[in-house]
């Protein structure tokens, strides 16, 4: 995707280039790496300040091994140095609740994607600062294969779900394949994914 060169920055640099990566190297992150990388995650915007999201750090080989038998079997999983999985949690606004003396009534599927988004957007935050440290990462839904397991697995109290993974490390020599290309901002006989106006209703992509 190409911008004008006076728009170009460092940020929109490492925005626009980002390939997922699925192969890593053996090799620790330096020294206060992973804490840089979660700080960036915890300033991502969170709705209503509620925060109703959890991160879980998983670094030793024995768990990573089981995260990646619970999610496909994808070896790049064990590679890694650090998984990160984003977890959806209610629990903790439950706990507060119940600790004021009141009664939580928010089980709905507003919070549940309230707490689903605030996860999802703390997970791009990672991602954005550990590519920005040059650092390679790839995001994994398939932690969702077996919810029920995973649960068990990573001891998830009910209100947290695992919503998706994150696999931190240095890349892999030979395992770039190239940044995809996304959809075309204008028509050219395919759907566009940018619309003024209602998306798929008669308006035309901008």
């Amino acid at each position: 995707m190409q911008l004008a060169d006076e728009l170009m920055n460092q940020t929109l640099e490492v925005l626009t280039n980002h390939e997922s990566v699925r192969g890593f190297r053996d090799r620790s992150l330096p020294e206060g790496t992973l804490r840089a990388i979660l700080t960036a995650a915890r300033s991502a915007p969170t709705s209503s300040n509620l925060q109703a999201y959890s991160i879980i750090v998983i670094e030793s080989e024995e768990r990573k091994d089981r995260m990646a038998v619970l999610s496909g079997n994808q070896g790049f999983i064990r590679e890694a140095p650090v998984f990160l999985v984003f977890c959806a949690d209610i629990y903790r606004l439950k706990y507060v609740t119940a600790r004021q003396g009141y009664t939580f009534a928010a089980n709905t599927l507003e919070m549940f994607l309230l707490a689903s988004v605030d996860a999802a957007l703390a997970l791009q935050n990672a991602l954005v600062a550990a590519e920005s440290l040059g650092l390679a990462a790839v995001p994994v839904g398939s932690v969702r294969n077996h919810p029920a397991e995973m649960a068990e697995e990573l001891g998830l109290p009910d209100g947290v779900f695992a919503l998706a993974g994150l696999s931190v490390g240095f890349e892999r020599e030979g395992v770039r394949r190239g940044v995809k290309p996304r959809s075309a901002r204008t028509g050219h006989g395919t759907p566009g994914m940018v619309f003024d106006g209602p998306a798929g209703r008669g308006a035309g992509p901008v």
